[in-house]
């Protein structure tokens, strides 16, 4: 829960996925496994992005 606000703050987690993640939390007890794969996606693209620009 912790690294979703820090991810929000960081722009990593985009609007539409951040909904996800709160109907998510909202309408069942764990993430589908889709939903993990999206956030695993936003973390490699921006983690990606960021080393290019160092």
């Amino acid at each position: 829960m912790e690294n979703i606000a820090v991810w929000v703050a960081d722009n990593i987690i985009d609007k539409d996925l951040l909904r996800e993640l709160i109907v998510s939390m909202v309408y069942w007890d764990d993430f589908s496994d889709d939903l993990k794969l999206k956030m695993i996606a936003a973390s490699d693209f921006f983690h990606a992005r960021e080393s290019e620009n160092c």
